[in-house]
């Protein structure tokens, strides 16, 4: 058991660090893909919710600590976008099917991007300068290449994980006549 609590931890940790020191200093529409998003919403459909809500404080709680945003930015914004992939989960996609997946990473990157924006805009309000500049086109160009790249990597990765394992393959339940 302790090894597993270790092996999470060290998995976050990892999985953060990548995110905010890799994959944000790629080229082209690299930079944009929200990694762990991805991996957030893969926790919660494979682990679980309560495995999930670990995942999402301690990511947003790392992230807060190495963003210039004021923090709870991130810790509230995780948590708010697995409320809501976790509603739709039970409520609506109850397969594990790839459009299940593509549909919770589309509405888990509008979400968890809508909720940084509103904390943005209320830090800009209240006179707090922020790294983002809200009025940009290119901010909202950021917000449309990110949910198109997590939905590429949902893509991608959905496969990969498919053909090495078999937790995503549709089991089939057959009635039978008695």
């Amino acid at each position: 058991m302790y090894i597993k609590i270790l092996l999470n931890i060290l998995f976050i940790i990892t999985l953060t660090l990548i995110q905010g020191g890799f994959i944000n200093g790629l080229p082209l529409m690299f930079p944009n893909i929200n990694l762990l998003l991805i991996v957030l919403i893969y926790v919660l459909v494979l682990g679980g919710f309560c495995l999930a809500g670990i995942w999402a404080i301690s990511m947003g709680f790392i992230l807060d600590t190495i963003s210039f945003l004021p923090f709870g930015t991130f810790l509230i914004s995780f948590s708010l976008s697995l409320i809501i992939i976790n509603f739709l989960l039970v409520n609506f996609f109850t397969n594990r099917s790839l459009y299940a997946y593509i549909a919770l990473t589309f509405f888990g990157s509008v979400s968890l991007f809508v909720s940084v924006y509103i904390f943005s805009v209320a830090n800009q309000i209240l006179g707090v300068k922020g790294q983002l500049d809200l009025f940009n086109l290119g901010f909202w160009q950021n917000g449309f290449m990110q949910i198109i790249g997590n939905i590429l990597v949902v893509l991608f990765s959905f496969y990969v994980i498919n053909f090495l394992s078999n937790n995503l393959k549709p089991v089939f339940l057959l009635k039978r006549k008695s």
